[in-house]
């Protein structure tokens, strides 16, 4: 089979005093209590649909398809796998390694390190 591997695009990040960086979504602060850029999850959620689109459109099984990410992409993932709109060809294989996300009940895989320093400790059983 194939595996794809997009890369995040280079956008302004708050958090990193706005420079330039590959992110799927733009991060204001760690705190909780701050808003999500919501409107740049849906952007990145819908590229991933695109991608998914195309692949059962070309014949491939809506079963065989895997989506996974890492801490941004495994958020982008998840979203992407929970609003995909073809419930008929539902892909059934999510995975996250640290990602900022709720627990779901769907097949899914979360892992987080102790050594991952970016997200805070606090926010590991919540995800």
């Amino acid at each position: 089979g194939e595996v794809y591997l997009p890369n995040a695009p280079s956008i302004p990040v708050t958090i990193n005093m706005g420079m330039r960086m590959p992110a799927w979504y733009d991060i204001a602060s760690l705190s909780e209590f701050d808003s999500e850029d919501e409107t740049g999850i849906k952007k990145s959620a819908e590229y991933v649909k695109q991608l998914i689109a195309t692949e059962e459109e070309n014949g491939i099984p809506s079963n065989k398809i895997f989506v996974g990410g890492f801490s941004q992409g495994g958020a982008v993932a998840l979203y992407s796998g929970l609003t995909y709109k073809n419930k008929t060809r539902r892909y059934n294989r999510i995975k996250l390694l640290p990602a900022p996300t709720p627990t779901v009940p769907r097949v899914l895989y979360s892992q987080q390190g102790y050594s991952y320093c970016v997200m805070p400790r606090y926010w590991r059983p919540r995800s």
